[in-house]
């Protein structure tokens, strides 16, 4: 009984995480978007959050100190260990606070920690009994084929958004190579940049001054990078505006303008 209970926690605990980000990000950013990496209503790092807080922290449910205390120590360290791994799979940094002060590596900083421990907090004291009513007056027989029905929708979302992930991923280093090459073609033509890749899209006049052979394979290096944009599916479109902290210092021109393209308007 005690690994059902916590397969309904996860289910439970990763849909009501999805609905805080969403929220969050909605009345900060005034834009509504699906937020996660899966294409369903779920952020599964809060469901994975719960299940750890909960198995972890229960005995301790009533001292308000050492619940809230551990509770950010522990969300904190998930945080840190997934945006570390994310990283170095994908090269790409999901999440960033490094702007933010007492922040480490930019994965976590204070000002989140505090509010995961106050939201754990919420989630034992609160929350939590009333899961636990509920998972109760579920039959089990029916508990069981919805955690099945839940469980294959998971893994097929999850094999699909990893499908998704790579082809982003293989997208962005054939933009970024395009970009490379646009630099590369500017600093020979004098064009002496610190310009974005958006700003290179329109030095047309001064690599014109510099012969038409020139001009020629400038715009079609320009023509290419815009037709990259044409590739890009919806899932992989809803992916960047739902990080839309996302950096990358081996990506970073591409993803800027991938930002600039399909991010969220704040």
């Amino acid at each position: 009984m005690a690994i059902y209970n916590y397969l309904w926690y996860f289910v439970i605990f990763s849909f009501l995480g999805w609905c805080m980000e969403v929220a969050y990000h909605t009345v900060c950013c005034g834009d509504f978007s699906n937020r996660g990496f899966l294409n369903g209503p779920v952020c599964p790092i809060y469901g994975v959050g719960a299940v750890l807080v909960i198995a972890s922290l229960r005995p301790f449910s009533d001292n308000l100190w050492i619940l809230f205390l551990s509770a950010t120590v522990i969300t904190s360290l998930l945080e840190w260990v997934t945006g570390y791994v994310l990283e170095k799979i994908f090269r790409t940094k999901w999440w960033d606070y490094s702007d933010i002060p007492f922040n480490i590596g930019g994965y976590i900083c204070l000002k989140f920690s505090l509010c995961w421990g106050v939201v754990c907090t919420f989630l034992m004291r609160v929350i939590l009994p009333g899961c636990d009513k509920l998972i109760l007056k579920l039959p089990l027989k029916i508990g069981v084929v919805l955690l099945v029905i839940f469980g294959i929708c998971y893994i097929a979302d999850a094999v699909h958004t990893v499908i998704t992930l790579r082809s982003l991923k293989i997208k962005i280093r054939t933009m970024e190579e395009i970009s490379a090459k646009l630099k590369k073609l500017s600093d020979d033509l004098g064009i002496h940049i610190s310009y974005s890749v958006a700003d290179l899209m329109e030095k047309t006049e001064e690599v014109a001054k510099n012969g038409k052979e020139k001009a020629e394979e400038f715009e079609k290096l320009k023509e290419q990078y815009r037709e990259k944009f044409k590739e890009f599916n919806f899932g992989q479109k809803r992916i960047i505006r739902a990080f839309p902290t996302i950096s990358s210092d081996r990506y970073k021109n591409a993803i800027n303008s991938l930002k600039k393209r399909f991010g969220n308007k704040k």
